[in-house]
């Protein structure tokens, strides 16, 4: 029985999260919408106090758009925990699409003002019901009947309460994230950008790899050249002392009538006794 009781209680808390995200997303999302509207009325002022300063005037518009950018970042975050998605990627509409988009957002932040409203009022209208039925002054065929009523009520508040956090996200999307044009063509020149930038990498690369070959292959022939230069310096060393000694022979080996052995002719056997062989 404690088996089953765990994953029971485990379902109904994930159930109550899954219906308390639109709610509570819808909540935040009207506090936003009124902070919104106040930023956008401010941001308008403002443009049209420095407008006869052209200077002052850019530096004011740079000033809202980075701001209006980091408020549509803090909306997208909030509608991705609704859903229970992933944190979304960076906004990469331009300064009107995003105050387009903040301007848009009235329109759900009203209706979620409205729908959680009457879900207020519902609410304190049960507490009453509950507390006339436990006071006596209503029987059970009205409690019933007022039980009903406010059953169908709450069912089409939360209805409306999820359609206006649809509403919500699909405005993000058609306007924050739309294929247009525009789009497109940030994205080509996007990856023409990366592109040429791999063709530069690749380039410094191989012009790399080529210098490290060539002067490797110079070190390579400047050591073959050393050591064929040390090999023939060994061979001449080699053969100016096989003629030292040569010569050193030369000079001990006794004389021959045919000259000095092995300086001369080499001697040849004779018939004549040792005693007359010159």
């Amino acid at each position: 029985m404690a088996e089953r009781a765990v994953p029971a209680g485990r379902s109904w808390i994930d159930s109550m999260t899954r219906w308390g995200r639109p709610l509570a997303g819808v909540v935040v999302g009207v506090i936003t919408g009124a902070s919104e509207v106040l930023f956008l009325l401010l941001a308008a002022l403002v443009v049209v106090a420095v407008s006869p300063a052209p200077a002052a005037r850019r530096r004011i518009g740079a000033t809202i758009i980075r701001y209006a950018h980091r408020v549509t970042e803090w909306e997208r975050h909030r509608l991705a925990v609704i859903a229970s998605e992933p944190p979304p990627p960076p906004v990469r509409a331009n300064g009107p699409r995003v105050l387009g988009y903040l301007a848009a957002r009235l329109l759900p932040a009203v209706l979620g003002l409205l729908t959680t409203g009457l879900l207020v009022v519902g609410a304190v209208l049960a507490a009453i019901v509950v507390r006339a039925f436990v006071g006596g002054t209503l029987n059970a065929a009205g409690f019933l009947l007022q039980g009903l009523i406010g059953a169908a009520l709450l069912l089409v508040n939360v209805q409306a309460i999820v359609s206006v956090a649809t509403l919500d996200r699909w405005l993000a999307r058609s306007l924050l994230e739309s294929h247009t044009r525009e789009a497109l063509q940030a994205r080509i020149s996007e990856l023409a950008v990366s592109r040429a930038g791999v063709i530069a990498a690749v380039d410094a690369e191989r012009q790399r790899i080529e210098r490290d070959l060539h002067d490797g292959l110079q070190q390579h022939l400047v050591a073959l050249g050393m050591l064929l230069g040390r090999a023939r310096r060994t061979r001449d060393a080699d053969k100016a002392a096989s003629c030292s000694r040569r010569h050193t022979r030369a000079s001990n080996a006794p004389s021959t009538t045919c000259g000095t052995w092995p300086g001369g002719c080499t001697p040849q056997p004779s018939t004549t006794p040792r005693w007359t062989r010159c």
